[in-house]
């Protein structure tokens, strides 16, 4: 029969659960009646080295501190001063941080005066992604306001994050919309409509891909996403069309594509 708990008032709770304790109550005046606590880890230790005002360090530590910050907590490095920051300073934050926390690193490099750079709103849109509808429109009013809402990274962005929201109307208006598309922006839509299970649009994008640009050739998350259209359609003409094009493109020595 095992020995009863200890009682746990004046004991750390490694001791009142031990099972060593429990056997041999004698132990337990040897324990001392305050254990002092121990302090908690300093995940930012200082800096001694000078290298904190060294650019890509400053730049690439605010990304390493982020895990062992308490939610919405902006890294130490990014509340130094002003001019030691930099827009790739606030990027590499960003781009991994939570939307909320996002959002917030978004609203003081602005109000600290650090310029966004053409990967800003992109890093910030792909943190934002699945959010709702309004803060969807709303980032993308902020890349029209900064200069950048006919930047193909930051279009995009935005065709991936609507999509993850379900406004694949609005995905639509945004890809018609940009004067330049490569094969990111292509895949990004075809991959989009079998995400939403619009499979007939997804194959209709692939085929105006092919007509529209000789320059930008499919590529094979390109035909994957196609052949998972193919797939749910049930279509086997549509099957048979892939299957010819990725021979005839040299895909089909590709593990992926078979």
């Amino acid at each position: 029969m095992a020995p009863p708990p200890l009682p746990s008032g004046l004991l750390p709770s490694w001791a009142a659960s031990n099972d060593l304790f429990r056997r041999h109550r004698r132990l337990v005046p040897l324990l001392p009646a305050h254990l002092p606590p121990r302090p908690p880890p300093d995940p930012f230790p200082r800096i001694v080295s000078g290298l904190a005002r060294n650019p890509f360090v400053a730049s690439c530590l605010p990304r390493r501190l982020l895990p062992c910050l308490p939610p919405l907590h902006p890294p130490p490095p990014l509340q130094s001063p002003t001019s030691s920051l930099s827009p790739f300073s606030f990027n590499s934050v960003i781009r991994a941080s939570p939307p909320r926390l996002a959002l917030g690193l978004f609203d003081q490099m602005r109000r600290r005066g650090v310029p966004p750079d053409p990967y800003t709103l992109p890093f910030l849109i792909h943190a934002c992604s699945g959010s709702d509808p309004p803060l969807c429109q709303s980032l993308q009013g902020h890349a029209f306001r900064l200069g950048y809402g006919s930047h193909l990274f930051t279009q995009t962005a935005l065709i991936n994050m609507y999509f993850a929201c379900g406004s694949v109307a609005a995905a639509r208006r945004v890809f018609d919309e940009m004067q330049t598309r490569d094969v990111v922006a292509w895949t990004g839509m075809v991959s989009g409509y079998v995400d939403s299970q619009m499979y007939l649009q997804s194959v209709e994008v692939f085929r105006e891909m092919r007509r529209a640009d000789d320059l930008v050739r499919p590529n094979v998350a390109t035909v994957v996403s196609v052949a998972s259209a193919c797939a749910g359609l049930g279509s086997l003409e549509c099957a048979k069309g892939l299957h010819a094009y990725v021979e005839k493109g040299g895909f089909g020595e590709r593990a992926d594509c078979q």
